[in-house]
């Protein structure tokens, strides 16, 4: 499976910044927050450790010389793992 944690930042921001605010305030605790998530949950079986790849999307054309390229708003963290999903703790809704 693969999850993308995703918020939109300012895009003045240097990498550094969006690292200690967007990643530091926002990213890190929502990614150890829903890797808890699954542990706890009784009807998810996580079979590998999660590998997470940040993406401080940082760029302009100065830096790439790229005329087509711009300040990206997104930071991310893509998080990819292997699961198995059970029906161990599903109940019936009730309306």
């Amino acid at each position: 499976m693969e999850l993308l944690l995703a918020v939109q930042t300012n895009s003045s921001m240097t990498n550094e910044q969006r690292i200690k605010e967007t990643y530091g305030k926002v990213l890190n605790p929502l990614f150890d927050y829903v890797v808890n998530a699954f542990r706890l949950s009784c009807n998810i079986n996580k079979k590998d450790e999660i590998q997470a790849v940040k993406f401080p999307h940082y760029s302009d054309e100065k830096s790439t010389g790229d005329i087509n390229a711009g300040n990206f708003r997104w930071d991310a963290i893509k998080l990819t793992f292997d699961l198995t999903i059970t029906n161990n703790c599903f109940k019936p809704i009730k309306l």
